[in-house]
């Protein structure tokens, strides 16, 4: 997935102290389920691998964050995906969330679906096709 950095402006319209950066940064969020529109049809089907479902994902106040592979690693062969981290950003209108990664990574970009307390639902932007239906789901928990 990857995302020019000019891709509808949101680079340079991140908010700061805003009640979703809040939310966000109160404490560590577990992803908890994936799920997957096949199709296009708009039918998700659940899709979440044992090793996806104990990740850590923390957004700190200073615009950083971290996902952990936690107990159960999917790579094992790969010990540097173990911890991820870089630097998060909310769009203006609060829609999007953008996780960029270190310089030669990719960043990732994430409607955001639903937000509450303890859940938040994200949904995969196709960097290919930004318009092109949601195929994939992240349910983050605390």
């Amino acid at each position: 997935m990857l995302l020019v950095g000019a891709l509808l402006g949101v680079c340079a319209s991140f908010t700061t102290q805003t009640e979703l950066s809040e939310l966000l940064t109160q404490s560590t969020w577990i992803s908890y389920e994936y799920w997957t529109d096949f199709n296009g049809d708009g039918n998700f089907v659940q899709t979440t691998q044992s090793c996806e479902s104990d990740n850590q994902w923390s957004f700190s106040s200073d615009q950083t964050f971290s996902v952990i592979e936690y107990e159960q690693v999917c790579l094992s062969d790969l010990p540097e995906l173990d911890t991820v981290s870089g630097v998060w950003g909310l769009d203006a209108q609060e829609d999007y969330l953008t996780l960029d990664l270190p310089a030669g990574a990719t960043q990732l970009y994430f409607k955001i679906y639903s937000v509450g307390q303890g859940e938040i639902i994200l949904d995969v932007i196709d960097l290919e096709d930004i318009n092109a239906p949601t195929r994939e789901r992240i349910i983050l928990r605390r």
